[in-house]
C-alpha cells in the first residue's frame, strides 16, 4: 500500500520546511532562510544538514 504525500501545511506542521531564499551566516557555517510556505525562521548547519525552526518558540 502506498503511503500519501504530505500537503506542504502538514510538512511544515511536521517540522519539514523548504527555504525560499538562502543567506548565508558571516562564518559560512549556519544558513538561514525563512519557509516558503508557512513563513517561518529556519535554519541549517553543516553538521546537520536538515532545516530546522529558529527563533522563539512560543
Amino acid at each position: 500500500m502506498a503511503t500519501r504525500r504530505l500537503t506542504r501545511r502538514e510538512r511544515c506542521a511536521a517540522g519539514r520546511h523548504t527555504p525560499a531564499e538562502i543567506k548565508e551566516g558571516g562564518d559560512g557555517e549556519i544558513r538561514r532562510a525563512q519557509c516558503r510556505y508557512c513563513g517561518a525562521p529556519i535554519m541549517r548547519t553543516q553538521a546537520t544538514r536538515i532545516w530546522f525552526a529558529a527563533g522563539r518558540m512560543a
